[in-house]
């Protein structure tokens, strides 16, 4: 049981980077002028700073509040908390403890999914932090706000099992499970696309969230994909030397774009406003845009100290943290620095929202992020 538990802590906090960046960078400009919502001009201060006990997720928003768990271990037991932020002023709404350390929060109306990398759920109200229900999910939790999909170690018979299991959101009822190896997900059109690798070979697969059905699927050889993005009608499945484009619908290949020079995207990104690029960052620490139609590299920018952040993406910029604690702004179209700005503590990771930018960032680099102070901070 300890051994499955390890490999699904591992899968989620290693997953993480990717599913945070396909939740937040696909928001929809609203702004007349050059800069939309989904960029931010040079901050001219810190508005405010939150500081909280470790942290373990990145922030999701509602219209008003931020939603984030954090965590410390003491003498070897987890301490997680979910915690209610106002985006305007920093105060804290309400925190709830919960014992484990959690994953990205869920919001479903008035309703908060906490799951812990344990596999517990709690269910809270939003607004007064209020514990509504709790149950046995599974880690790695996504949600299309009629059903949860998530992954989980059952037992059958003697020994214990990989699945995608599925919930109603409402009710928390079992729908449909589905055995795995060791699956990378994402969740489009109430349809699960996922990739998994049995040690041999890997496959990819598309499901009916509602009912579980498959849609289509197909192997993938000896090659190992990360997690599926999906933008613009396209899925891209990115791996270490490649990455292919297939259409969601039918599951036929597209193309397969190979990586200039052997790059290896950490952290890819299909931007929503802009088709027909993707950015990554390798292990040099450069941040590279590639041209999905020939695979051109358009340009690179190598920082001289550790990036530290997933990438994220803007209508006009590209946008990373760094371990002392700076936030770059780098042009789409040539990648330029457009600025930088002075924060504090090693960036985990960036969320704009309404031209504002939030940082998660950790007091000490050399230390994990859910045994380190860290802080919660608005920019403007």
């Amino acid at each position: 049981m300890m051994k499955n538990n390890s490999k699904v802590f591992l899968y989620a906090f290693r997953q993480m980077t990717i599913s945070i960046l396909i939740t937040f960078v696909l928001a929809l400009a609203a702004c007349s002028n050059s800069l939309t919502n989904n960029d931010m001009k040079k901050p001219e201060n810190i508005v405010w700073m939150t500081t909280i006990d470790g942290v373990s997720t990145s922030p999701v928003f509602t219209q008003d509040n931020l939603y984030i768990g954090s965590g410390e271990f003491d003498a070897g037991n987890s301490m997680g908390k979910l915690l209610s932020i106002n985006s305007s002023s920093g105060q804290i709404n309400w925190s709830s403890s919960i014992g484990e350390v959690i994953e990205t929060p869920i919001i479903i109306g008035e309703k908060v999914y906490v799951n812990s990398i344990n596999g517990g759920s709690h269910l809270f109200n939003n607004m007064t932090g209020e514990k509504v229900n709790h149950f046995i999910l599974g880690a790695k939790a996504l949600s299309n706000g009629e059903m949860i999909i998530a992954i989980r170690d059952l037992l059958e018979g003697d020994s214990f099992g990989t699945y995608i299991v599925a919930f109603d959101a409402r009710s928390g009822e079992e729908k449909w499970k589905q055995p795995v190896s060791n699956p990378s997900m994402t969740l489009s059109d109430n349809v699960l696309f996922f990739s998994d690798f049995n040690g041999q070979e890997s496959s990819i697969h598309a499901l009916e969230a509602i009912s579980g059905d498959e849609k289509w699927s197909f192997s993938g050889g000896n090659t190992i994909y990360g997690t599926p993005v999906v933008e613009k009608g396209i899925l891209l499945l990115p791996s270490s030397e490649l990455v292919v484009t297939v259409d969601p619908k039918d599951g036929k290949e597209i193309k397969r774009i190979t990586i200039p020079n052997n790059m290896t995207p950490q952290s890819l990104v299909y931007p929503a406003s802009k088709e027909g690029f993707f950015y990554f960052t390798d292990d040099l620490n450069t941040i590279h845009a590639v041209d999905v139609n020939n695979s051109n590299k358009l340009w690179s920018y190598t920082f001289t100290g550790s990036v530290t952040s997933p990438l994220s993406i803007g209508d006009e910029n590209v946008y990373f943290g760094t371990e002392d604690g700076k936030v770059v702004a780098l042009s789409r179209n040539d990648g330029k620095q457009e600025w930088e700005f002075q924060t504090k503590g090693t960036i985990q990771s960036i969320t704009i929202k309404d031209g504002r930018g939030f940082v998660v960032a950790t007091k000490s680099a050399s230390q994990s992020s859910i045994d380190n102070e860290s802080y919660v901070m608005a920019l403007k």
